[in-house]
């Protein structure tokens, strides 16, 4: 994409998602394991 450091919106909200999922499903994971 051009634009340098110009971000499209929606796929910076995409990356939050994908963050916090992440942190969740850690978070589950380490819950089930003890």
């Amino acid at each position: 994409a051009c634009g340098g450091s110009y971000k499209h919106p929606f796929i910076e909200i995409q990356g939050d998602v994908k963050d916090r999922v992440k942190d969740v499903l850690t978070e589950l994971g380490f819950r089930f394991r003890k």
